[in-house]
């Protein structure tokens, strides 16, 4: 849900074959007060790059969210869910979220159908509830 307090990620990751970039979906909220980075593996660890996500595939994403005021706190919790907004439906599976002090791992990310997702994290503090929107097109 997008309200008020609700930031949207405009910036997406630079990618790079063969580097850590390649596989790090990166953004800033539209006001400039959070940065996001999200990293991909597989069951076996593995890092995936962006664009060799795939459907009916179980993958974990790492998260870095950075608050860009020094004196700003990281947030008190993180939510992660996908939807596919063409279709009207999400994940068929629940994502959970673990962590703290800004680094999550967030488990049980899987996309049952190739197209356009859209993959939401929302972060919260106190009663604010910023998300942040990563767009990620399956292909396979």
């Amino acid at each position: 849900m997008v309200n008020k307090y609700s930031w949207h990620l405009v910036a997406i990751g630079v990618l790079a074959c063969g580097t850590a970039e390649a596989s790090t979906l990166s953004g800033v909220s539209a006001d400039g007060a959070w940065h996001v980075d999200a990293i991909f593996a597989d069951e076996q660890g593995r890092q995936v790059d962006r664009d060799n996500i795939r459907s009916n595939v179980l993958y974990r994403a790492e998260l870095t969210v950075r608050p860009a005021s020094d004196k700003a706190a990281c947030p008190g919790r993180v939510a992660f869910d996908a939807t596919m907004p063409a279709h009207y439906h999400g994940m068929s599976t629940t994502a959970k979220v673990s962590g703290a002090a800004c680094k999550y791992v967030v488990s049980g990310v899987y996309f049952q159908m190739k197209g356009a997702w859209e993959l939401y994290v929302d972060l919260v503090r106190g009663p604010v509830v910023s998300r942040a929107t990563f767009p990620i097109e399956l292909a396979k």
